[in-house]
């Protein structure tokens, strides 16, 4: 059933540990375990969703199989955690996957993404499952309280600005206000608390919300340059748990920058742009332990070209969560009070929330990161 050409895919569902365990050492004693054997060799794509007790889902081993068979592009249906139990995902989510996979050409993450690039840059045919959503949302306040009290948080966010002269800059239209939403959810659960503010037009001032907080920073910068800075010399200076990278920074700047006015009676100016810095390619650089959030805006796209572009940011920057979003769209434009979002891990996993306040979508950033860091 399963030799070169015989399956299009294969699917357990549900998955014993014994039967992952089995498969993971090359133990094919059973009707399962020699399937899923000669797929592996075939190369036949195969999705495995594991139903088991919550405490041998943790087990150290078990887990050890499961990474181990996803280093082999295996793909996994992470169970729903309930009533000590790691309950069988869903039916829909696993149809899902399975029509995905179908519908692309199942190939490696290392082909997909380092070698099987368009002429945009990005890896295609990356295969993504999509998460219920309501894993996320339902996870407790004071759960999450419990566990972000005291972590040490950056956060950056707001525009950066890049001087053409001493008065003219160039910069972009990002409002800041996502960033204030993380600031102010972070708030609450009393983490220790660094922000590193751009320009922004968001009206709460953040110095008076944080007036009474002891363990709190706040660097105004301008500049990428000075933004890279500031990071980079926290990461040196303190040991930070989560960075949280909002900020819309310029991607490019003037080659050179005039030390006068330039004069505006000129008829053309031409000016040269060169790449910036990438901040978010030094974080784990920095500090290879941080959890790294990233962000990832597009305009006017499919949500398979999202999908693709951000886990590329993942595998560039070893990003841990990538926030991904469209400006194009009318109601989460940029400077809107509102946006919608997909989150995205390593293990192309990814959360769609349809459009909400930015103070709701910070929240639920907060509870994937919560989700993602309880299993390392």
């Amino acid at each position: 059933m399963a030799d070169y050409g015989k399956s299009d895919l294969v699917i357990v569902y549900p998955s014993t540990a014994n039967t992952i365990g089995k498969f993971a050492n090359g133990i094919d004693d059973t009707p399962p375990t020699s399937v899923l054997s000669v797929a592996l060799g075939s190369k036949i794509p195969i999705v495995i969703a594991p139903a088991m007790h919550e405490s041998m889902y943790e087990n150290g081993v078990i887990q050890e199989n499961i990474i181990k068979l996803k280093k082999n592009n295996v793909i996994f249906i992470d169970p729903v955690i309930e009533e000590g139990k790691a309950k069988i995902a869903n039916i829909d989510v696993v149809v899902e996957a399975a029509i995905n996979i179908l519908n692309k050409s199942h190939c490696s993450v290392d082909n997909a993404i380092k070698s099987n690039k368009n002429n945009d840059g990005y890896g295609k045919n990356v295969v993504f499952v999509r998460k219920q959503e309501k894993i996320v949302s339902e996870v407790k306040k004071d759960s999450m309280t419990e566990f972000f009290k005291n972590k040490r948080i950056l956060i950056s966010f707001g525009s950066t600005v890049e001087y053409v002269d001493p008065i003219r800059i160039i910069s972009n239209t990002s409002s800041g206000k996502m960033g204030v939403s993380l600031m102010k959810n972070a708030l609450t659960f009393g983490s220790k608390i660094t922000v590193v503010r751009g320009f922004t037009t968001a009206t709460s001032d953040i110095r008076d919300e944080l007036h009474s907080k002891i363990d709190f920073k706040v660097f105004d910068v301008a500049t990428s340059k000075q933004m890279h800075d500031v990071i980079i010399k926290e990461l040196d200076s303190a040991l930070y748990d989560i960075v949280i990278l909002a900020a819309a920074v310029s991607d490019f700047k003037p080659s050179e920058c005039s030390s006068s006015k330039i004069n505006s009676d000129v008829s053309s100016l031409s000016i040269t742009f060169v790449p910036t810095v990438k901040i978010i390619d030094k974080i784990k650089i920095a500090r290879k332990n941080i959890f790294l959030v990233a962000f990832k805006a597009e305009y006017g796209v499919s949500v398979d070209v999202l999908l693709q572009k951000s886990y590329q940011k993942i595998v560039d920057a070893d990003a841990d969560l990538v926030v991904a979003n469209d400006v194009g769209k009318k109601e989460t434009h940029v400077g809107s009070d509102l946006n919608e979002v997909f989150l995205i891990d390593k293990n192309k996993n990814y959360y769609h929330f349809p459009t909400q306040n930015k103070y709701d979508v910070a929240s639920n950033i907060f509870k994937m990161i919560y989700l993602a860091m309880s299993k390392l």
